[in-house]
């Protein structure tokens, strides 16, 4: 396992065996936008802890095979629905 970290920048590890599943913190939710690219891959499955409304969930999507958003805010989640 691998961990890589800066000022506001965190990701550990390459998951299982090496291949995949990283996981991914950022200072803030642009570096973590911007990110994304370098990140996820069109085979992925991410899953976004705390996604609120879903505005960087639905970038995901477009990214990844399957993309799953979650929220302990109810508000927020109506907002993605």
């Amino acid at each position: 396992m691998s961990i890589i970290q800066s000022k506001g920048e965190l990701q550990i590890g390459l998951g299982w065996e090496g291949s995949g599943c990283p996981v991914v913190v950022r200072g803030t939710t642009n570096e973590y936008r911007r990110a994304l690219g370098q990140v996820a891959r069109s085979d992925d499955i991410a899953v976004e802890i705390g996604s609120a409304a879903g505005i960087t969930t639905v970038r995901l999507a477009r990214i990844c095979a399957r993309t799953i958003g979650v929220d302990v805010q109810q508000s927020e989640v109506s907002k993605a629905i």
